[in-house]
């Protein structure tokens, strides 16, 4: 089953038995349609998947599809990056080793006593052409 992209699934519906039997979108015009599913694989990301989830509550699922844990929506984390760029003047071959070069971590134990709750996680790696025209931003 696949919804288009200017759909959007507003719930999972399904039988008395718990299992799936599809799912309810509003089309292009806001009218809702449902779509009949024997499987319907969940992959909204950390906002759309809750949404999806919670909204699909009903009397056998009171909170939300899969969310006996009452988890599903919270413990959002933000994964922030930071990236610096470097050409040399010589080759670099870096096929010879691993993509890996190194990692730090520093107070990445939990400590609230801190006044902050994590820490960071720096990582060194080389990354070879493919990556760094997916990624770069020329002319920035």
């Amino acid at each position: 089953m696949e919804v288009r992209s200017n759909s959007q699934v507003l719930r999972i519906e399904h039988d008395e038995s718990g299992k799936v039997t599809g799912v309810v979108y509003a089309d292009k015009d806001g009218n809702e349609q449902r779509q009949k599913a024997r499987i319907v694989a969940v992959a909204g990301n950390s906002i759309e998947s809750p949404r999806l989830l919670l909204n699909s509550a009903s009397s056998m699922f009171p909170d939300g599809l899969a969310n006996s844990s009452s988890q599903v929506g919270r413990n959002y984390m933000r994964h922030m990056t930071g990236s610096v760029y470097a050409i040399f003047d010589k080759p670099v071959h870096m096929y010879r080793g691993t993509t890996m070069a190194g990692i730090i971590q520093d107070e990445v134990r939990l400590d609230p006593s801190r006044g902050f709750v994590g820490g960071y996680e720096m990582e060194t790696l080389s990354l070879d052409l493919p990556f760094m025209a997916a990624f770069l931003d020329p002319g920035s």
